[in-house]
């Protein structure tokens, strides 16, 4: 595990984050700043605090799973968005609530 204060940005070619690819990484807050697809497990025990995801992203199940240091998710889409996104994937906004507080502050928040 290693751990970065402050934040990472990413360039708007990001496309897709593969399973796990922030396993362990401790950083405070990640910058998704074009729509990507989280592979299933994306986020998979990353100790993130905060995550900035773009309206049109999609994403698997269980992309924030184990993230118990995960507090906000910001979604760049409205909240009506957001439900109809966990909800193609089986979750519902209560689903999300097994992470440790994590609240998603959308758009029309």
């Amino acid at each position: 595990m290693w751990t970065i204060s402050g934040e990472i940005s990413f360039p708007t070619s990001l496309a897709t984050i593969k399973n796990s690819a922030f396993y362990g990484v401790g950083v405070e807050k990640i910058i998704l700043n074009s729509p990507v697809h989280l592979d299933y497990g994306a986020f998979n025990n990353c100790k993130t605090k905060e995550i900035v995801i773009p309206k049109g992203s999609t994403f698997d199940k269980c992309v924030f799973m184990n993230c118990n240091n995960l507090e906000t998710v910001y979604y760049g889409g409205t909240r009506s968005e957001w439900n109809s996104l966990i909800k193609s994937y089986g979750y519902t906004n209560e689903d999300y609530q097994f992470i440790h507080s994590l609240n998603v502050v959308c758009s029309d928040d």
